[in-house]
């Protein structure tokens, strides 16, 4: 037999190509992955894909698409994620061919592989009104919800132009379990030409802890809700911990009437844009979520407005006041913000944002409004608010998320640190969860020395894997080297590849040298009162001098009668030095004043180290001032005990509200105000002779929480921006004696083949049932490997404790046509989300590879 040039060249390009998937089964309404390869000799080319079987048919796939197409990577791959409807159609296992082709004819054919649909319709009474041919058939898009997570219900089979109406109903369901920016507990649907229409709904996380929860949502014909054609119900999972700190929060109250629902429309017939967040703190950063019937690749524009908002409240390396963005095929986009910190004090500022087709300033589809909570504070003119920086790059068009991801961005949690601090550069992005960027850091004399790699600081560069909602964190610890060199600038890069060849994003911080702490003992003070400060220079080594001076808008020598307001200190072995100052009550109108202490490491103040917070001198010269004075009926108290705390004013109208807030390591389950009520803070209404006096009862609990402190501040203003009279405060002895919690984890085998399961047992003792128990895998054993039919997670996330205290996950191998050799999966156990805090024992399952290959 001859063979033909063109065979040949196709048999080449066929072994040029690898094609697989990442497991052999996949239950109804669940996913699976195929991973294509190649080299760069592909890079960015357009494969075309196929899906077919014995009875396979388009309602077998959630978007109904047997056929399509990708483009592919840089280096020549493609990872393809592929839905599986739940039909709820009794069929038996199907097998699912997958095919990839390299023209549009599907004739150019590069791979092949296969995985099989396991049905699980088993139970006719779950899909009953579920039938594809019944009228007003109803599915949803998933088969369970969590929290902060979104679906639709879709309606087929439908009447086009018909009218209905639809209600969600369950226990424990209302309101505040929904966004009310989507659909509501009851609302109006119109019927599509196609006879199809689409409600959608996404669940709020309200801080409640309900457990799993059934949605039903009921399709009628009338606004009574008395003639019901059909309804489906789906749980929801509850992801909330309700905890002392976090009380379950009510839904925002949406911006408009509700949308009449119906079928995707090639202009779109309603949008909804949704907040990440309830309000905005400055130095956070908010998503805001487009949703829309409109067809893929809308485009639309954006517009920002608010009282006093401009374009220095956002750093512009995120969205910007105005901008464009792009829907992906669900119709949905995501529009992220970036509040600055900009040295202004504004107050509550409410920020809009309205949606536009295209330019069109006239037509407004969508808006939203949600508070701008203000944390600056202006205290000194000389230091003006700081504009926000010029970004790198172009603004993106914002869209609704690819594989590789469209844009980028970083952003330091502050823009300066100290010597010995934490930092945390946060990406954010619209990847999909499991993209690996690799980052860099560089500066001017900074080197791998700058950082404490023993204390769990990241190095030089490295990799992040992209989490939810495009999210990841860089984290770095930098030494305190006992060397004088003056602040640094620290620049950190993302990259796309590990050649470093695609540049995706920059940003900055500056390294603050030194770690040198000014702290005063009062706030503010009267003229001819007397107040100090203590410096601590720690990691500064004995013998270093250190340059010290007293400034302030119209201070001078004259305001102070110690002599004089500079100067110099040699540190000894302590490393802390005290100052002390009087307050001259002089003869001068000169109104309210602030000064500060100042630190350098030079004779010549020209590198700052270290800086107090401003300290108020008000003017006694013509008039008495107000004075506020808090006093404390003890300095200790025993668990159990009681005390008061007297705020006694001078020159303060009687019934004036006085606002008061605690700090120190006590909470609310500490103690008891037995005046007011409020435990951390609040308003004290002053007597007839200007006092308040308040009467606090600690608790005497079971937890062994070690000495605690209460501290208490008075403030003029409800937003505790205006501190007053001296802080004062309450040690808690602790008297109680708490069992020790005990975290064990636990394999049901040291070792398993290939296609064969074990179970991970995290045992604990004196741990409340419910707790989340956060866990990580590590290992060679990778996401490819095996599967977590317990949780879904396969390498790390929460698991939930058991009325005894246990959380059991039972894990399933994938036997694989790989030779790979021996793998290892091993599991620890952490307490927080942020994976910080391990405890337990790191234990570990060899997976023994029997596959030959091909």
């Amino acid at each position: 037999m001859t063979i033909s040039n063109d065979q040949i060249a196709l048999n080449k390009t066929i072994q040029d190509f690898t094609l697989s998937i990442n497991k052999d089964t996949v239950k109804e309404g669940r996913s699976f992955k195929a991973f294509l390869s190649s080299s760069q000799q592909y890079k960015s080319a357009t494969v075309y894909w196929s899906l077919s079987g014995k009875n396979i048919t388009s309602n077998d796939l959630a978007d109904g698409q047997l056929t399509g197409s990708e483009v592919l990577k840089k280096d020549g791959s493609l990872t393809k994620v592929f839905d599986i409807n739940a039909d709820c159609l009794q069929e038996g296992v199907e097998t699912l061919y997958v095919r990839f082709f390299l023209d549009p004819e599907l004739k150019d054919f590069i791979g092949e592989d296969s995985i099989q649909i396991i049905d699980t319709s088993y139970d006719p009474d779950e899909c009953q009104g579920n039938d594809n041919n019944k009228p007003y058939s109803l599915s949803a898009s998933r088969n369970q919800l969590k929290e902060n997570a979104s679906l639709s219900f879709n309606i087929k089979n439908g009447e086009p132009g018909t009218k209905l109406f639809f209600k969600l109903s369950g226990k424990n369901i209302d309101k505040h379990d929904l966004d009310l920016n989507y659909a509501r507990i009851k609302g109006k649907i119109k019927i599509g030409d196609s006879g199809k229409a689409s409600i959608p709904l996404l669940a709020r996380n309200d801080n409640r802890t309900e457990g799993e929860e059934g949605l039903t949502f009921t399709l009628f014909k009338d606004k009574k809700h008395k003639k019901e054609l059909s309804s489906i119900t789906i749980p929801i999972l509850d992801t909330s911990l309700e905890t002392d700190d976090t009380s379950p929060t009510k839904s925002p109250k949406p911006n408009g009437e509700q949308q009449v629902w119906s079928d995707k429309d090639p202009k779109g017939s309603w949008f909804t844009l949704s907040p990440s967040r309830t309000e905005i703190r400055e130095n956070t950063s908010t998503r805001t979520r487009l949703d829309s019937n409109a067809p893929e690749g809308t485009k639309l524009s954006y517009k920002i407005r608010g009282e006093g908002i401009d374009q220095n409240d956002f750093d512009l390396n995120y969205a910007r006041m105005n901008g464009r963005v792009e829907l992906n095929s669900n119709g949905v986009a995501f529009i992220p913000h970036l509040l600055r910190n900009d040295n202004k004090t504004e107050g509550i500022e409410e920020l809009t944002i309205d949606l536009f087709r295209n330019d069109n300033p006239n037509s407004l589809v969508a808006s939203t409004t949600v508070p701008v909570l203000d944390t600056s504070i202006q205290v000194d003119p000389s230091q003006p608010p700081s504009p926000a920086p010029e970004p790198d790059q172009s603004q993106p068009t914002w869209g609704g998320g690819t594989a590789e991801g469209t844009w980028f961005t970083l952003s330091p949690s502050r823009s300066e640190f100290e010597e010995g601090e934490k930092s945390t550069t946060r990406i954010d992005s619209d990847a999909f969860p499991g993209t690996v960027v690799y980052w860099e850091l560089s500066g001017n004399g900074i080197t791998v020395d700058d950082l404490d790699l023993e204390a769990g600081s990241s190095g030089m560069n490295g990799t992040e894997t992209i989490s939810r909602n495009g999210f990841g964190q860089i984290r770095h610890i930098f030494k305190v080297d006992d060397t004088i060199e003056g602040d640094e600038n620290v620049n950190i890069t993302l990259y796309r590849d590990q050649s470093k060849t695609e540049r995706l994003a920059g940003s900055s911080f500056t390294l603050l040298d030194g770690a040198v702490t000014a702290e005063p003992n009062k706030n503010s003070l009267n003229e001819g009162k007397k107040m100090k400060f203590k410096v601590f220079a720690n990691g500064l080594p004995a013998g270093t001098n250190l340059y010290w001076d007293i400034s302030g808008i119209n201070i001078n020598q004259g305001d102070f009668d110690t002599r004089p307001i500079e100067g110099s200190k040699t540190l000894d072995a302590t490393q802390k030095f005290q100052l002390n100052f009087e307050i001259k009550k002089d003869l001068f109108t000169e109104g309210t004043e602030y000064y500060r202490l100042s630190v350098y490491s030079d004779p010549q103040k020209t590198v700052l180290v270290g800086q107090s917070e401003d300290v108020t001198i008000f003017d006694t010269s013509t008039s008495r001032v107000a004075t506020y004075d808090l006093i404390t009926s003890a300095s200790s108290v025993e668990e159990g005990n009681g005390f008061k705390v007297k705020i006694k004013t001078n020159k303060v109208t009687p019934g004036t509200a006085v606002y008061w807030k605690a700090s120190g390591g006590v909470t609310e389950n500490d103690l008891i105000n037995e005046t007011t009520g409020d435990a951390l803070g609040g308003p004290a209404i002053l007597d007839a002779d200007g006092n308040a006096i308040m009467q606090f009862d600690t608790i005497k609990d079971r937890f062994t929480e070690g000495l605690e402190t209460f501290s208490v501040q008075a403030f003029t203003d409800s937003d505790y921006l205006n501190p007053v009279g001296n802080s004062v405060s309450v040690d808690i002895l602790d008297t109680s004696t708490t069992p020790v919690a005990t975290y064990d984890l636990i394999t049901s085998s040291s070792s398993v083949e290939e296609g064969k399961g074990f179970k991970v047992k995290i045992k604990t003792n004196n741990i409340d049932p419910g707790t989340a128990i956060y866990w990580r895998a590590s290992g060679t054993a990778s996401a490819q490997d095996l599967i977590n039919e317990t949780t879904g997670d396969v390498l790390g996330g929460p698991a939930i404790l058991d009325v005894d205290g246990n959380a059991i996950m039972q894990f399933d191998t994938i036997k694989d046509r790989f030779t790979e050799g021996l793998e290892t999966f091993s599991v620890q156990a952490f307490t927080d989300s942020d994976y910080l805090n391990p405890v337990g024992t790191i234990v570990s399952v060899d997976i023994l590879d029997t596959s030959t290959g091909f």
